[in-house]
């Protein structure tokens, strides 16, 4: 069994992400969680669809008296490589070599004989579950790739409103390809394993008797824009904080200075707790800092200007 590799729009938002091949390693002593909405993402919602929420609302009322024991009570297990709560059913595909299993949750364990059978079951199962997300996520995705003015990608999205991309915004967003391309055999291992992902949507909408446009890569490139451009909305302090800098090395010297900056922001702090063994490289300071500029501490002003 391995991970699906999700495409889930959490609260409106899609990414692509690839999952481990089958047999991977679990570095997680104990992995449990709790999704309110579920995984069902047709309409109308079937019965026993709020399973989950139902756990959930269970936590709100031990508020700070939450056990062990609450933990194994409201949430459920992710372990990699453990099939899910019973009963369980096999969910019939085309495709030789991928087996679906879903649990009592209706989460999808995903077999494949290969990566590829793999990839593309996570296709299948993404449109299956989630094809009203993906329907209205895929136009507005582009205004977030473009980064059009004056337009919320995420607003269009979670009033549910459309966008069709012009043929111009289409063959921008494609220029990804190059740039994946150039990455080597990683960038084209990843252009493969986008292409069957993709294969497995457009398989489900040809099951379904969609009548909405098929998948290509340039939509995937388009809905991790999308993605990013929500998460950067915590952004956006970084003007104030390189004065900030500034100000601490002028007052406390250079080496001090930077000491207590990097202190504050807690970036790979060595005291946090932490449930997996082991160092992992991530978001590691780049050795070479050209074109990084630390503001004069008091000399910067927000504009009040926003694009029209």
């Amino acid at each position: 069994m391995t991970r699906i590799p999700s495409f889930a729009l959490a609260a409106g938002i899609a990414v692509l992400a690839l999952a481990p091949q089958a047999g991977a390693r679990d570095f997680a002593g104990t992995a449990r969680n709790v999704i309110p909405s579920g995984q069902y993402g047709s309409f109308p919602v079937p019965p026993g669809a709020d399973a989950q929420a139902k756990m959930y609302d269970g936590l709100t009322p031990l508020f700070d008296r939450v056990g062990p024991s609450d933990l194994l009570r409201y949430f459920k297990s992710e372990a990699l490589n453990v099939g899910g709560p019973a009963p369980t059913h096999v969910e019939p595909t085309p495709r030789a070599g991928l087996r679906i299993v879903r649990d009592a949750f209706n989460v999808p364990h995903i077999t494949g004989t290969t990566r590829d059978d793999a990839t593309w079951g996570a296709g299948w199962v993404t449109e299956e579950d989630r094809a009203l997300l993906l329907a209205f996520g895929r136009g507005p995705a582009y205004v977030a790739a473009v980064d059009a003015p004056g337009l919320d990608a995420f607003g269009l999205v979670a009033s549910a409103r459309g966008f069709t991309p012009s043929a111009q915004a289409r063959a921008f967003v494609a220029r990804q390809t190059k740039v994946i391309q150039d990455a080597g055999p990683k960038g084209r291992q990843l252009l493969h394993d986008i292409d069957v992902f993709v294969r497995g949507i457009n398989a489900r909408l040809a099951a379904e008797g969609s009548p909405q446009p098929r998948w290509t890569r340039t939509d995937i490139y388009a809905v991790n824009a999308l993605l990013a451009q929500f998460l950067g909305q915590g952004g956006g302090d970084e003007a104030r904080r390189s004065e900030f800098l500034d100000g601490l090395r002028k007052r406390l010297g250079a080496g001090r200075g930077l000491g207590v900056f990097n202190d504050l922001r807690e970036r790979d702090d060595p005291e946090t707790p932490y449930s997996i063994d082991g160092r992992f490289p991530y978001g590691r300071v780049p050795e070479e800092r050209t074109g990084n500029v630390v503001l004069d501490n008091g000399s910067f002003t927000a504009s009040r200007a926003a694009a029209r």
